[in-house]
C-alpha cells in the first residue's frame, strides 16, 4: 500500500510498525532528492568547472535521487546559438552530435 500524505497513512487500518515503516522510506526519499538539490547547486556554483562539465556532474547525481537508480538515465539536451542539438550524458562523457535544426 503507497501512502502519500500523513494525515492518510495515520488513518490507515494497518499496524503501526507498518506505518512507521511507510513513513521512515518516504522520508528516505525525501533526503535523496534533498541531496541532489543541495550538490547540484554547490556543483552549479563551482567557478572552477566548465558548464559542461558541471552539468556532467549534476547529471551523474541524479538516478542516486530517485527510487530505482539502477533504471535511471539522465542526460540533458540543448540547443547551440548555431542550432545545432546536442546531448550531455554523465556516462561516457561525450557529446554526441545529432543533427542541425532550422527554425
Amino acid at each position: 500500500m503507497r501512502f502519500t500524505g500523513l494525515e492518510e497513512l495515520l488513518k490507515a487500518e494497518i499496524g503501526e510498525d507498518e506505518k512507521l515503516k511507510i513513513l521512515a522510506a518516504q522520508y528516505i526519499e525525501r533526503l535523496k532528492e534533498q541531496k541532489l538539490l543541495l550538490d547540484s547547486t554547490r556543483i552549479l556554483g563551482d567557478t572552477s568547472l566548465s558548464l559542461k562539465d558541471a552539468i556532467r556532474r549534476v547529471l551523474r547525481d541524479i538516478p542516486d535521487a530517485f527510487q530505482y537508480p539502477e533504471i535511471c538515465e539522465a542526460s540533458f539536451e540543448y540547443t547551440t546559438l548555431s542550432q545545432e542539438r546536442d546531448i550531455l550524458s554523465p556516462a561516457d562523457g561525450k557529446q554526441r552530435r545529432t543533427g542541425k535544426y532550422g527554425l
